[in-house]
């Protein structure tokens, strides 16, 4: 919070074009204002600081509040939905103001007792059932570049000097970012 003397020193602030610090004397003047415009901007923030946040709780209690309404209401449309569709699988529930619609859930794999995929991919392959192990290969770009020879017009050239034959080596074009407003 600022100090009476430096409310004074806030009231006396006077930028003069042709003021310069020459002295002692004037260097602390200069200080003096300078701790008191540090001393108004700091009590500023606090203000704001503690406005903002009972604007953020304030925020966060409406937005609980509608967010408990809105499951309500999405619980009643949807349970209304599960009972017609029960009774007629063809049900559909569309309005002007909203729709609900359903997809069943995939069938999926789901690891038990504590095995892990790699676990259940060691055994498949113990028991010789490969074909369903999925095995992914890339290109390993980036030490293609460092071990092939690059021409000019992006031809690669192995170790052997035979050429790598159905690709070239371009450069992507320069992306740029505009970000305004920040």
């Amino acid at each position: 919070m600022t100090n009476q003397l430096q409310k004074i020193e806030l009231e006396n602030l006077e930028r003069s074009e042709s003021f310069q610090v020459n002295s002692l004397e004037t260097a602390n003047w200069a200080f003096k204002k300078l701790e008191a415009l540090k001393a108004k901007e700091d009590e500023i923030n606090k203000v704001a600081e503690k406005e903002l946040e009972r604007i953020k709780q304030w925020q966060s209690q409406e937005l609980k509040s509608i967010e408990n309404d809105k499951e309500y209401f999405e619980y009643l449309v949807t349970d209304y939905y599960k009972r017609e569709k029960k009774k007629n699988d063809e049900f559909k529930l569309s309005t002007p103001y909203g729709k609900v619609t359903s997809r069943v859930g995939a069938k999926v794999l789901e690891m038990q007792g504590g095995v892990n995929e790699q676990d259940v991919i060691d055994q498949l392959e113990q028991k010789g059932l490969v074909d369903f192990v999925k095995v992914t290969k890339k290109l390993n770009q980036a030490d293609i570049k460092k071990n092939f020879n690059i021409t000019d017009d992006g031809t690669l050239i192995d170790m052997n000097g035979e050429v790598l034959e159905g690709v070239k080596v371009v450069r992507k074009p320069t992306s740029y970012t505009v970000k305004a407003g920040e």
